[in-house]
Parts: structure tokens; sequence; C-alpha cells
């Protein structure tokens, strides 16, 4: 009878063991369980939210890879660093070297011709670039924020250090080969070239987007004249042949740039936004045209027909998934925190249920030793962040972009409290502390 009674206790163990396995949220993974992955032939891809820089599709993303053209992206984020840095201005003169000259005469490859008795504003050199992937156009607007190619190679170099990245081998502004010369024909397909990996390309491109989304309006035109009513003027052809309207157009691609040579093959940075969903791929050493469109085709059907994105977080939320935050010092023992960037995670779609842990990072900073902020501090003073995580379920990043953080701050001023106040106060922590001493001794003394 005992064996049978405890058989049966086991058993509704078991079965409310049952019960709460299935009512326990589905954590979301990198890729749709039971999905086929999509197939991509072309050596090295990237598929991220562009929002976040979570990665939702990779393919030895971090293998070097010939970057051609989609080097010009490094290139244009530095030159918008140094407009916001009031360096130059979209009016600024260009002057156009000899060498400058030269290799915008070459229309073997990418170009808009140039002279040297006119003259050319910052603002249309970077229009020649964006649309064109003109390499004249590059070579004498590094020259114009470096003083030469070479040196601004190596303030190229010191972004992508700054940037967390370091596999990578820079030798020009433009990603033509080490061999080229504007005077002799096919040189453009012999030497090296700079060296990038996918995850690479895609932090630039994050980056670009993210502190220069009106490059958009550029990107996305598929023809503009150059130098329009001179005797100069030169039709401009965008290259990214995904652009709606072109011939592997797909909806909604806005940008962003390819680029292609004998011995790296042929690349592609492409992007589209739905809903504020917004996608970027990145497709390096493809064999062919066809293949690379195709290959960012795939990627683009798998994040849009697969995935969704979900703004967790609103810019000017209160934190309410994390407990206030103590304060010393002042007359308030504790205050809340405010977001003030949103959030986006990217989940498979259907899968509604997930299990999140907001995690509350401080700026050292603004804190004690016992994790209290101490008073003063400032209105909208930045005090730390909030870090997201799916439980159990790692999620990826790009090196160095947003992530799943966001800066949080207090929405008002904590002003220091009186002396008798704060007195009172450290007095009645004291006698606390002491207490909890006392407690705590005779806790373990009879244990």
């Amino acid at each position: 009878m005992k064996l049978h009674i405890s058989a049966l206790k086991n058993w509704k163990k078991l079965c409310l063991l049952l019960v709460l396995f299935i009512q326990m949220p589905v954590t979301v993974t990198a890729q749709v369980q039971n999905q086929t992955l999509p197939t991509i032939e072309s050596p090295t891809a990237l598929l991220f939210n562009a929002n976040s820089g979570q990665i939702i599709f990779e393919k030895e993303s971090d293998i070097p890879m010939d970057a051609g053209s989609v080097s010009k992206l490094l290139s244009l984020y530095i030159l918008r660093k140094a407009i916001d840095a009031g360096e130059i201005d979209w009016d600024t003169t260009v002057p156009i070297s000899d060498y400058a000259y030269a290799v915008s005469q070459d229309y073997d490859v990418a170009n808009v011709p140039l002279r040297q008795d006119k003259t050319y504003t910052v603002e249309e050199l970077y229009e020649a670039v964006i649309i064109n992937l003109a390499h004249g156009a590059t070579i004498a607007l590094s020259e114009l924020l470096a003083g030469s190619e070479p040196e601004f190679v190596q303030v190229m170099s010191q972004q992508l250090d700054a940037w967390g990245i370091e596999d990578y081998d820079l030798i020009n502004a433009t990603g033509l080969t080490s061999a080229y010369d504007p005077t002799v024909v096919g040189s453009e397909e012999e030497g090296t070239t700079n060296q990038l990996t996918a995850e690479a390309v895609g932090v630039i491109a994050y980056y670009l987007l993210e502190d220069y989304p009106d490059i958009l309006s550029l990107t996305s035109v598929t023809e503009k004249t150059f130098r329009q009513g001179t005797s100069d003027a030169f039709q401009m052809t965008n290259y990214n042949q995904m652009l709606p309207s072109s011939n592997f157009g797909y909806p909604d691609v806005d940008g962003l740039s390819s680029g292609s040579s004998l011995a790296g093959g042929y690349n592609l940075v492409v992007t589209a936004d739905r809903d504020n969903y917004r996608l970027l791929a990145v497709i390096l050493g493809a064999t062919s045209n066809e293949e690379r469109y195709n290959s960012a085709t795939a990627l683009l059907d798998y994040g849009f027909g697969y995935f969704r994105n979900d703004r967790l977080i609103q810019a000017n939320q209160v934190a309410t998934q994390i407990s206030e935050i103590p304060v010393v010092g002042a007359t308030e023992k504790s205050v809340s925190l405010v977001y003030e960037e949103p959030l986006d995670l990217t989940v498979p779609i259907g899968q509604n249920n997930v299990s999140l842990a907001y995690d509350f990072i401080p700026n050292d900073a603004y804190f004690d030793d016992n994790n209290r902020l101490v008073s003063p501090v400032a209105a909208n003073t930045t005090v730390g962040s909030v870090q997201v995580t799916l439980r159990d379920s790692p999620i990826n990043y790009l090196p160095n972009v947003q992530g799943n953080q966001t800066p949080v701050k207090i929405a008002s001023a904590i002003e220091e409290a009186p002396w008798y106040t704060n007195s009172w106060n450290q007095l009645s922590d004291g006698f606390s502390q002491t207490m909890e001493s006392i407690r705590v001794f005779f806790t373990d003394l009879f244990n």
C-alpha cells in the first residue's frame, strides 16, 4: 500500500513538472526553428538589423576579403565626420591634383570627369562618390581632408581601430588595386586591394546609417546629372542594381553600395526598410553579378519573411523594468530612471512569448560603494545603461554597436539635502547597520 501511495505521489509530481514546463516562456534563438537557412553561394555574407546591429545570419563573416569600392563607405563616413566637426563644409572648394585628374579620366573604372581649370564643391564630389562610385572624386576629397591619400588611409585606419576592428588591411581610399595606374590599361585588374571582413563592412555601414541617415536620400537615386547645365555635364548611374527600378530590383531597397574587381569578385552592401524594420546585408567575393544579387535577395527574403522587429524600449520612457535606484545625501530615498534611446530586438515571426532580463549597469562616477546614487545630480544626467538579454539564449551583435544596451538618465535634478537631514540619515543608517550586524551575529551563533 505504501509503495502504491509513493508511486502515486511521484506521478503527481511528474504531471506538475510537465505543466510547468509547458507554461514556461519560450526564448528566442538567432534563427527560426525548423526553418531552412537561405542558400548563399557567395563565400562570405552577413545580415543584421540595422537599427540595433543584431546579427540574423552570417557566413564566414570574419574572413578578410577584397573590399573594392565598398571601401568608399568608410571614406564617406570620415568626410561626413569632418563636416560635423566644422573642418570643412558643403561649399568648400576642392582642388584637383594631377593624380585625381588622371584617375578621373579613366573610364575603365567608375568615374566622373574632372578638370583642373574648374572648381568643384565638396557636395558635388560627395554626390559623385555615392551615386557613381567616382574614384577620382574620392581621391580629391581624401587629399582635401588629409593632405594626401596615404595620410587619409591613416585616418581610415584610426577610425576602424576606434570601432574595435582589428583584421583589415587598407591601401587607399577608393578600393582600387595596389598596381593601378591610370595611364596603363588593365592595371586595375592586378595587384591587391583593401582587405575587410563582412563584419567590418557591416560596422562601417551601421555607423554610416546611424550617424548620417540622410545619406539614403542619395544612395536611393538611380540617375543624376553631374555638373548639370554646364559643358561638363555627365550622366551618373547608380551601380546598385537592387534599387526597386533596376534590373535586380527589390522592394524598399534604398542603398547602399556595390563594387567589383577581377581578383576580388563582386561585392554588395544593400539595405531595405519596412515599417521601421531596417535590414542590411553584406555580400563579399561573389563569383558573378547574378550571384551577389541572388544572395542578397535570399538574405532579405529570409530577414523579412521569418523575423520581425520588436521595439522593446521607447525614448523618454520610464524604466519600469528595473527597480528604483537608491539615493544618498538627498531628501528622496530613491529615484526612477528614464530611457534615453529606443531599443529594438529581432525575433522570429510567430514567437510571442519571450523571456527577457533587464539589468542596470551604473556609471561608477555617480555611485558610491553601496551602489547608491550620490547627490547632487543635475537633471537629464546619464547615470548608466540598461542591458536587455534573453534568458538562456545568447544574441549576437556587431562589435561596438548599440546592441542590447540603452543609456538611462534621471529626469529631474536630485538636490543635496540640508546638513541636518544628512546628519540624521547618517545616524539612522549607522544604527540600522549596527542592528543588522547584531542580528547576523546571533543568527550565526545559534545556528
